[in-house]
């Protein structure tokens, strides 16, 4: 049986809000808050079936596809949903977090290779910190320069991103 979806780009991300909370529930560790800005800049799609909203898409400037969420209640439906989003956004790859098991699960129906974009973890083990003798203060704007220079040495993000992302911080 042939399944009809839309995909209808959100004006504000707050209509998505119901779903980005179920989406929230369904993580298995939490969010980057780098990576939640990328998505937050990116398109969001309502993903609509039958009259009804049953997920949404995240959908960059490249047509790299960043985040994908379909309701619990729709999940048999998720595969032709992301089938569907593929061919009408042309979506040229998917970026994945291993925290994200549903999204995985649903890339998994048409993966054709798999390369290891980031490499982010979370860890639950005890350590044993010094006490710093560095005073730590909060960052003002006239820090901005210092900053980006030490995130594009040590992570190698994009300066022009950088300034944007850690001004945002910063305010």
């Amino acid at each position: 049986m042939k399944h009809q979806f839309y995909f209808k780009k959100v004006p504000h991300l707050s209509v998505l809000d119901p779903l980005i909370i179920s989406w929230r529930k369904t993580l298995t560790a939490p969010q980057d808050g780098m990576w939640e800005t990328i998505t937050n800049h990116a398109v969001h799609f309502e993903i609509r079936h039958n009259n009804e909203t049953i997920g949404y898409a995240v959908v960059n400037d490249q047509n790299q596809l960043l985040q994908l969420f379909i309701e619990e209640d729709w999940q048999q439906l998720a595969g032709n949903a992301f089938e569907e989003l593929i061919k009408e956004q042309q979506i040229s790859e998917a970026l994945v977090g291993t925290n994200n098991p549903v999204f995985h699960n649903i890339l998994q129906l048409a993966q054709k290779a798999t390369a290891v974009h980031t490499l982010l973890f979370t860890d639950v083990a005890v350590v044993a910190t010094q006490s710093i003798t560095t005073p730590i203060r909060l960052a003002w704007q006239e820090d901005l320069a210092t900053l980006v220079d030490f995130y594009h040495e040590s992570t190698g993000a994009p300066s022009e991103w950088l300034t944007h992302y850690l001004s945002d911080l910063i305010s």
